[in-house]
């Protein structure tokens, strides 16, 4: 009696088969030079003009579509420079235009001196904040927190536990690691912060 279900199971999966019903869907490896070309056509949309060089993906993308459309999601700058470079850096999310094609990875920007935005492109949204505002201090950086009031002017030594950029609001800490304060960055050194 076993051996009738099996013969029927494997009867109706080989139906199934030929009928199309379980069929995968095709997959395609887009190749780097076509997403990076996508990547600054999309970027180039938003405001952002940046050449091919200066795009790097971080993972092999793959896709229901030989040569799928590209969408920007987001732009997020990044702590530090590339390797060997004085340019800061941004992460960009990306996505295909067409919702299944693929799923949502990742590229990096560096911003070389030929990268332009264009003033108005990005009034708002996660693009103003990356583009607009570089990355001043890095988490681990060593700086003054400032406080005042009216009557009192303190001065301590702290360790960013943050990075970011000038008028962000990060957590630092004491050398000696006892106290946690929240204080605005005005520079790469300097933290400004309340009682």
């Amino acid at each position: 009696m076993t051996t009738k279900w099996v013969g029927a199971l494997l009867a109706g999966m080989m139906v199934g088969t030929s009928q199309g019903q379980l069929r995968p869907k095709e997959w395609f490896t887009p190749s780097a030079s076509h997403l990076t070309n996508a990547i600054v056509k999309a970027l180039a949309e938003r405001g952002i003009e940046v050449g091919n060089g200066d795009v790097a993906l971080l993972t092999t993308v793959v896709s229901t579509q030989p040569a799928p459309e590209l969408d920007v999601l987001s732009l997020t700058a990044v702590d530090g420079h590339a390797a060997g470079s004085d340019h800061p850096r941004s992460t960009v999310r990306i996505a295909c235009h067409e919702a299944g094609e693929c799923l949502p990875f990742y590229a990096v920007v560096n911003w070389a001196e030929s990268a332009r935005v264009r003033g108005s492109a990005f009034r708002s949204g996660p693009f103003q904040s990356a583009v607009a505002a570089p990355m001043v201090m890095r988490a681990g950086a060593r700086a003054t927190l400032l406080m005042e009031d009216g009557r009192a002017h303190v001065e301590i030594s702290v360790v960013s536990l943050e990075g970011g950029a000038a008028g962000k609001i990060v957590r630092v800490q004491t050398p000696d690691r006892k106290r946690t304060f929240s204080a605005e960055i005005v520079s790469a050194s300097l933290l400004k912060g309340s009682f």
